[in-house]
């Protein structure tokens, strides 16, 4: 069965995942407001007829993109992993409660 460290581990290992994951969501809301930056200096650039300026613009905004596909690859592993360690929590829990159970049993 599963031992009380283990279930301290899982809740530990859970804590730290969802720590990860607002923090990739973080990173996410930054990199698409910078992002959405650029493209509007971009905009204004071309208004104004500064080519030059529109390409600097637009050469962020696509590194920003790079960033952003970067982020949302991040926040989808961090979610797997939440889900996978919430269900080892889940069951590691579960064995614990049914190894009391049988050891208050066995007591009696």
């Amino acid at each position: 069965g599963a031992k009380a460290g283990e279930v301290k581990r899982d809740t530990r290992d859970v804590r730290s995942d969802k720590r990860d994951v607002r923090e990739d969501r973080r990173d996410l809301n930054r990199d698409r407001a910078e992002r959405h930056h650029d493209k509007m200096m971009e905009q204004r650039a071309e208004k104004h007829g500064n080519e030059q300026a529109a390409e600097k613009w637009e050469k962020r905004a696509q590194a920003e993109q790079k960033d952003i596909n970067h982020d949302k690859h991040d926040l989808h592993a961090d979610k797997r992993d939440l889900q996978q360690d919430r269900k080892d929590l889940r069951k590691d829990r579960a064995e614990r409660r049914h190894d009391v159970k049988e050891h208050a049993e066995h007591a009696n």
